[in-house]
């Protein structure tokens, strides 16, 4: 059975999923807040409650899309890089960290292989630096993507968020890890090739 190489932003805002083909073309790309609405401002919930129901519907989403919406993609296929925390991030960090313990659960229940990535080490993977802006990765994002259907790709980028784009880098980065044969055959700049190949040796050795 062939991998697939995913990537996933977790956000209570919008958690962002990216699956790769073995080419490297995107196979699949969610954006959470496609179906789960941000809280209404006037709710009597609790906002700690608020928060974990938030967080199981996007777990469960997740479950719903990947087993049922997708195919091509099952779970046994899959190997996921997540974007570990930052302690620079605006959210408060027990209720990312919840979140984060409700998905890495769910993968790893599932028996999918999950991968850790910080940050920096993501954005220097696709930009060259660590201190890329959000907006400087959402652009090259745009310009790397491919789709294994093509026709998905101009509403892709039409609404694309840097989540997804964050997605997409951390799919892409184990994509270079654990299959360099495939991206050294479909990988489209051969300069880009050959810098990031160098960056994740050096990444996986540090």
């Amino acid at each position: 059975m062939r991998q697939c190489y995913a990537g996933l932003d977790p956000s209570l805002a919008n958690t962002a999923f990216v699956v790769l083909s073995p080419k490297g073309e995107i196979r699949l790309l969610l954006n959470s807040h496609d179906e789960v609405p941000p809280r209404a401002k006037r709710q009597k919930t609790p906002r700690e409650h608020d928060a974990l129901q938030r967080m199981l519907c996007i777990q469960a989403y997740l479950d719903r899309t990947v087993t049922l919406a997708s195919p091509g993609v099952s779970w046994d296929q899959l190997q996921v890089a997540y974007e570990d925390y930052s302690f620079n991030s605006v959210h408060r960090a027990f209720t990312l960290g919840e979140l984060g313990g409700i998905l890495k659960s769910n993968f790893l229940l599932k028996g999918v292989p999950l991968h850790l990535v910080e940050p920096k080490v993501l954005k220097k993977f696709a930009l060259g630096t660590g201190a890329a802006s959000k907006q400087a990765v959402l652009e090259q994002a745009k310009a790397e993507m491919r789709f294994e259907d093509p026709s998905l790709l101009s509403a892709a980028l039409a609404t694309l968020t840097d989540d997804a784009a964050d997605a997409y880098f951390l799919a892409k980065y184990l994509w270079y890890q654990k299959a360099p044969k495939q991206a050294i055959t479909y990988e489209t700049s051969r300069d880009r090739l050959r810098k990031r190949l160098e960056y994740v040796r050096q990444a996986s050795i540090g």
